[in-house]
């Protein structure tokens, strides 16, 4: 597969300042590339390559991207297509990158950040590629003084901020999230949190028409690689908690430093090979535990956790049960004051699907809750651990965020005590056995 890239004027419109430039990547095919391939989101859907572009526009492509930026961009559009064991990329890339590049072989799981942890993503299968524009006089990127996150609007993102003072937010606007009419409310969630910070915009397409969430993370890494070289960004952080890099969605614990096996390892070294390694500063802190760190860097009222209405949370969901359960155990709402039939449907429709941990704890400490929600909850383990943080992941080999952030992380929260840990470590859960409530 051929690539090519264009940087051009950009009409400014509400969510692009004037003097922007949009930066056009496209694929050129060759003879062996698919047209369609495997979904990268979690739901495991096929996609196509719907326009032959990927549009990706901010307000600082007017400055520098270094060479192997512009090609990981290219990657993260449209690696799911390359299958003729060759590609060229816009501008000639390092040595360092190239050879990442060739590292890829066998396959990747290509969800970013923590949406690649859990049994949910497929891998997506790569050919050996060999890259035709290999150039050992471009030097790997080695500038930055601070890491960017890729910043969804949520909670878990805005957790990230207490993590990381000095990061640089960078929001990407797919074609969805502008229909629902969420300009606005992002602007406000970025500028509530007083960093510094960028929404940029996307007509990146390659996904299932019905699936609101899977792209998000591809879209927003493509723009925070993009805007690195001109905002000094060093690294890129994603606002994956421990039910993605630890729980497996609830499922089973498995300590990542093993789980992070090769397929899922080639992505990291890819964007290491950039210049930009992947961190998640809450992959040790639990839900309960990162709203609560939320909320110290932005008020409730700015806080979103689900797309279910066009500017707020819709409150009906399974999501927004549980973030009403966390908000209550913490104080912040009144439990007697919440209706919690509205989410019994919800919670019934899932129940063979979702697994109960970090809301058994919560159950066990809050009063005045329907019998049903507790009938449901009681099918689980206990979860004591569901207010504390796993240190151990600051400290392992697979932390890839300096030691700074790491020390910060662990003294937001307490840690888990050693009989916790314990406890955590031995939670496995095979939903086939998990009886429905009759």
């Amino acid at each position: 597969m051929r690539f090519s890239a264009e940087i051009t004027a950009w009409e400014p419109c509400r969510c692009t300042p004037r003097g922007s430039r949009r930066l056009v990547l496209r694929a050129h095919h060759e003879e062996g590339d698919a047209l369609r391939a495997q979904q990268y989101g979690w739901k495991g859907r096929t996609l196509g390559l719907i326009d032959s572009a990927a549009v990706v526009h901010s307000n600082v492509l007017g400055g520098k991207i270094h060479n192997d930026h512009i090609a990981l961009a290219c990657l993260l559009h449209f690696l799911p297509f390359v299958k003729s064991h060759s590609v060229t990329f816009p501008f000639p890339v390092s040595a360092k990158f190239a050879q990442a590049v060739r590292e890829l072989k066998g396959g990747v799981m290509f969800g970013v950040g923590g949406e690649s942890f859990g049994p949910l993503v497929p891998s997506v299968p790569v050919p050996a590629i060999q890259v035709a524009n290999e150039d050992p006089g471009v030097a790997p990127y080695d500038e930055g003084y601070r890491a960017a996150i890729c910043f969804t609007g949520g909670a878990d993102s805005v957790a990230c901020t207490a993590i990381i003072p000095d990061a640089f937010l960078v929001h990407c606007l797919c074609p969805l999230r502008r229909r629902m009419g969420r300009v606005e409310t992002l602007k406000d969630i970025m500028a509530s949190t007083g960093h510094e910070h960028l929404l940029a915009s996307s007509t990146h397409r390659n996904k299932h028409p019905g699936d609101t969430y899977a792209s998000t993370y591809p879209e927003i890494s493509v723009s925070a690689v993009l805007a690195a070289q001109a905002n000094g960004v060093n690294a890129i952080a994603f606002g994956g908690t421990m039910a993605t890099t630890y729980m497996q969605h609830g499922y089973e614990f498995v300590e990542r430093s093993t789980f992070v096996d090769a397929k899922l390892d080639k992505l990291d070294r890819l964007f290491a090979a950039a210049g930009l390694p992947l961190i998640d500063p809450v992959g040790g802190y639990t839900e309960i535990s990162t709203l609560r760190l939320a909320l110290t860097q932005t008020p409730l009222d700015k806080l979103v956790w689900c797309l279910g209405s066009q500017q707020r949370p819709c409150g009906r969901c399974v999501k927004c049960w549980r973030k009403a359960l966390f908000l209550a155990y913490l104080g912040e709402i009144d439990a007697g004051a919440v209706d919690w039939e509205q989410f019994k449907k919800p919670l019934e429709s899932l129940r063979n699907w979702v697994p109960f941990y970090t809301q058994n704890f919560v159950l066990g400490e809050l009063d005045g809750l329907p019998q049903w929600m507790r009938d449901q909850a009681a099918r689980f383990p206990a979860s004591p651990w569901a207010d504390s943080v796993y240190g151990h992941h600051y400290t392992s080999s697979a932390w890839a965020g300096s030691a700074l952030h790491a020390a910060r992380a662990l003294s937001l929260r307490r840690e888990m005590s050693a009989e916790h840990v314990a406890v955590l470590r031995a939670w496995s859960l095979d939903p086939d056995r998990v009886a429905p409530i009759p």
